[in-house]
């Protein structure tokens, strides 16, 4: 198959064990005519227009979702300047410059990883033209845009969507500098790769995935003759940094996690929110990339695998789930391209309609979790928000609202007052409410279904339950239900319901 591009030229050309002179390495090769490649208005209207669908998404409806409780952790650490965000400054800082120049609230929490997510789905235009071709790059920013994974931390007070755009460009340098024999570009990579990981310490799988890479290629090479000392400087200073942070920092804080996902649930997750299609998809893609190049094959397998490897052994240390695989997405969609690319170039006539298709086809599932996740699903968050509104609207003298879950805590407390300490989960005690007065309580309404069914069930693993399940089990049979406030994405149930109980004896306000 001949090379398409310019660069991916310069790769065919390097990538066979025949030594080619310095001056010839360095010189670009002739670029191939290709209508797309050449067509620079159809390329700018395209980037526009998938730009123009990803801001609207991650803007749409941002400041009506309520605070997840790690929002709520986000807000506090930018604000206070905890240790988390002293050894993770660069997003918190940019939280802070937000909340000083526009005050805390909803929308401001989210706006940093709503631009930056929106913008990543066009400033990533090179990777995806290096890895998937045209037009597979425009359908793997299309599948980035309406990504609901995306679209989610897009929307989410939280570094992983800032983590992606700097841990994706890293690689792409790292390759570039690499395949095209540019020691600046591997330079830059180590930095951007360095600024990532002061914004989460999984961006330091960045190192494996170089130093797995560098293994294949001088091992093809047979030699390390090629390989520059300028390359390898840069990623052995940032091995000693990343390493330096895990031996003397990361590791003596671990503990055991009983949260931790097997590597089947985590692989299950993934898919999901890949979706099967796109996952699929990628499958094939690695095998077109194999043989059509086995660096880019072997690149994209561990941009994707290495972090997976990561997560699967820390797992059981730490709750590192598949939000530390969220920036390999563009991996496995830049792998899900290629076919796209590769049926344009081998279709003829109608190829138009017929990749258009599949595109939709590959797309759709996307499209409808997006319009569960903006409809039914209110931003797959519990409507803590629009709930405490409602009792406060009708809270009497003498009554209270009972907090028992972090996130509503929060809220009463106040996103300008509330700190970590104050965050505690509260113990509550069923003679305590019998005892006191009238009270507002506001809970999930999984909690007291599972509940219910641990209760009819007796010990669940030998064990009693929680503390705070016992009251939930008594909920139903005490108080009255009031309301719901309905949010179900999937199946995920974050349906909030409103209980009101008036101990026996006690006089209605």
């Amino acid at each position: 198959m001949k090379p398409h591009s310019s660069i991916q030229a310069s790769s065919a050309t390097r990538s066979t064990p025949t030594a080619v002179p310095p001056a010839t390495r360095s010189a670009p090769a002739e670029p191939e005519a290709d209508p797309l490649a050449s067509n620079h208005a159809l390329q700018a209207w395209i980037l526009a227009s998938i730009l123009l669908v990803a801001f609207c998404l991650r803007i749409l409806h941002l400041g009506s979702w309520s605070y997840w409780v790690d929002e709520a952790w986000t807000i506090i650490d930018a604000r206070t300047l905890t240790l988390t965000s002293k050894s993770y400054p660069l997003f918190y800082a940019l939280e802070r410059a937000t909340f000083d120049l526009l005050g805390i609230s909803h929308t401001t929490a989210r706006l940093v990883p709503a631009l930056v997510g929106a913008a990543s789905c066009v400033a990533l235009f090179p990777w995806f033209r290096r890895f998937s071709g045209l037009p597979g790059a425009w359908v793997g920013l299309l599948m980035l845009a309406v990504s609901p994974w995306h679209i989610y931390w897009s929307q989410t007070a939280r570094y992983y969507v800032v983590l992606l755009l700097f841990q994706t460009a890293a690689l792409y340098f790292l390759y570039v500098g690499i395949l095209d024999d540019r020691p600046r570009r591997t330079v830059l990579a180590a930095l951007l790769a360095l600024t990532a990981f002061f914004i989460h310490f999984s961006a330091a799988t960045f190192v494996g995935v170089a130093a797995a890479f560098l293994f294949y290629w001088t091992g093809r090479k047979r030699t390390v003759r090629q390989m520059r000392p300028r390359h390898l400087i840069p990623l052995v200073a940032l091995l000693l940094v990343f390493g330096g942070f895990f031996l003397f920092w990361l590791i003596p804080r671990l503990q055991r996690n009983p949260w931790g996902d097997n590597p089947l649930e985590l692989l299950a997750k993934l898919v999901f929110f890949l979706t099967p299609g796109v996952a699929a998809l990628a499958l094939v893609g690695l095998v077109l990339a194999w043989r059509e190049d086995r660096n880019k094959a072997v690149f994209l397998a561990l941009s994707a695998g290495v972090p997976f490897l990561f997560v699967v052994l820390l797992s059981p240390l730490k709750d590192a789930n598949t939000r530390y695989l969220f920036a390999t997405l563009p991996s496995y969609l830049a792998l899900a391209a290629i076919p796209i690319t590769a049926l344009w170039r081998h279709l003829q006539g109608s190829r138009l309609l017929l990749v258009g298709a599949v595109v939709m086809a590959l797309i759709a599932p996307s499209l409808q979790e997006d319009y569960v996740y903006f409809t039914s699903g209110h931003g797959n968050r519990e409507p803590w928000h629009d709930a405490l509104s409602f009792v406060r609207s009708r809270l009497g003298e003498g009554e209270r609202v009972l907090a028992m879950n972090r996130a509503l805590k929060f809220y009463m407390i106040g996103p300008e007052r509330a700190t970590r300490a104050q965050m505690a989960r509260p113990k509550i005690e069923v003679r305590e409410l019998e005892e006191g007065g009238p009270v507002w309580i506001l809970v999930r309404r999984r909690v007291v279904v599972e509940s219910l069914r641990q209760a009819t069930g007796g010990k669940v693993g030998g064990k009693e339950p929680p503390a705070n399940r016992i009251v939930d089990r008594w909920l139903p049979a005490h108080a009255a239900l009031i309301r719901e406030f309905p949010a179900e994405f999937g199946l995920k149930d974050r349906t909030v319901q409103i209980y009101y109980y008036r101990p026996p004896g006690k006089p209605p306000t």
